[in-house]
């Protein structure tokens, strides 16, 4: 996807180069500037009810249609050949002439900053840095966005000319004996707004983009039209149908949800989405009676712990003698994930960095990559805590699975790891954590 892409290349950024700027371009009526083939149009036809005393009449359109199921994906196919051709031409610093819509694309170029800190590039993703400068164009649909940083063999007026020159490559332009009605295909209302400017931070895809901060963060519109719609609604018994679409399964688990994130006013860091270089690796196994993990970090030094669960989670557990339980093995280890997390956060430097646990539950695996699940009042609660751990630690978990044979010495070093190794976490620190809640 290409929100994924653009936060994968904006992490790679090297900062050596300068600032990371970027743009946007948008395709005006686009369905509409891809015509259709003889035979397509007759595929397509529409029969107009009949009014009598007039001929039957059938419609049959020119270019493709609204509402055809196989509209976007033949419109993305030219889309996609636009951007595939910009960015060979960037990678190759073609050189274009200036385009007739180059100024208008200019009107505000680097008059619009961010403010927020840049930080130092984490020890996970300095592997992964770029050393090159940026050049690259993504595009989701019929909106292009351009990222890139300024260099001497391809400037940022080449950029955005290859990508105009290349767009009329595929989608025709104004021609002098065209009508007056006919509209340029790249949208010069957009251009005229800045969109099609280079700026540090822009608007695009629904979020602003921090491109030299590596920030990411929900536009305000969006965050104030959700909150004012949730606070007419919250407090009522009843709402009407279209209101309750708009919410969607507003329970007291969504309150608790939001007044999670609700005062986090931050933006989210792009190491926190993106995966880097494992930097902590470690293996966590849980059973009814305790769950117990290791940690192993770059320079060979281990961190283990191991807690058993209090006793009212014990009689949740389901098994053999407790049919009616309310908790799976799977829960269990879903749990002891969080937990092995927050032992780290708590023993080391994680903020910035990637890690990786190995997990023997699939299920447990799953629901981590999804961040989310179908049902379960403390499955859901975990999968929550697990969110807002990550995001106070700004760091980029990944739990991945391994089998069980190859994860029981995570439980053994656990077992033992207070005779043989020097464990960084003690009792007292376990005691702090107070995610686990009885259902």
């Amino acid at each position: 996807m290409a929100p994924l892409r653009i936060r994968k290349a904006l992490m790679k950024a090297n900062p050596d180069y300068g600032s990371v700027y970027m743009y946007k371009n948008d395709i005006l009526d686009g369905l509409y500037r891809i015509r259709l083939s003889t035979t397509g149009a007759l595929k397509l036809g529409v029969i107009i009810p009949r009014f009598e005393g007039l001929p039957q009449l059938v419609a049959l359109p020119l270019v493709l249609p609204m509402g055809w199921t196989e509209s976007p994906p033949w419109f993305c196919a030219f889309t996609e050949t636009v951007a595939n051709l910009t960015n060979i031409d960037l990678q190759q610093n073609k050189q274009v002439p200036p385009h007739p819509l180059g100024r208008a694309a200019a009107i505000t170029d680097f008059e619009v900053r961010d403010t927020q800190v840049v930080r130092p590039i984490p020890k996970s993703h300095q592997p992964l840095i770029y050393q090159r400068p940026l050049k690259k164009m993504e595009v989701f649909v019929d909106n292009f966005v351009g990222m890139g940083q300024d260099h001497p063999s391809n400037p940022f007026k080449k950029k955005q000319a290859v990508l105009s020159h290349n767009i009329d490559k595929v989608f025709r332009p104004n021609r002098p004996t065209d009508n007056q009605w006919r509209k340029e295909p790249q949208s010069q209302l957009k251009m005229a707004k800045g969109d099609a400017s280079w700026h540090t931070v822009k608007e695009a895809l629904g979020w602003n983009w921090g491109a030299t901060t590596k920030t990411l963060q929900l536009k305000e519109k969006r965050v104030s039209k959700a909150l004012s719609l949730l606070g007419k609604v919250l407090d009522c018994k009843r709402v009407s149908l279209k209101r309750w679409q708009q919410v969607v399964r507003l329970t007291p688990e969504v309150r608790e949800q939001l007044e999670i994130f609700q005062d986090a006013k931050r933006p989210t860091t792009l190491e926190e989405l993106v995966p880097g270089v494992d930097f902590y690796v470690g293996t966590c196994d849980a059973a009814k009676l305790e769950r117990g993990a290791v940690w192993f970090t770059d320079n060979g030094e281990a961190i283990v712990w191991r807690e058993p669960y209090q006793e009212a989670v014990k009689k949740e557990v389901i098994s053999y003698h407790n049919l009616t339980g309310k908790l799976t093995d799977s829960d269990l280890e879903l749990e002891g994930t969080v937990l092995h997390h927050f032992v780290l956060g708590k023993t080391a430097q994680v903020e910035g960095e990637a890690t990786y646990t190995g997990c023997d539950k699939t299920a447990a695996v799953l629901w981590s990559t999804k961040g989310s699940s179908t049902s379960q009042k403390a499955r859901a609660r975990t999968l929550r805590l697990a969110a807002g751990l990550q995001r106070e630690q700004r760091a980029h978990h990944h739990i991945g699975h391994l089998s069980g044979t190859n994860i029981k010495w995570p439980t053994m070093l656990a077992d033992c790891g207070t005779h043989i190794l020097i464990a960084r976490i003690h009792r007292s620190t376990l005691g702090n954590f107070t995610g686990w809640q009885t259902p």
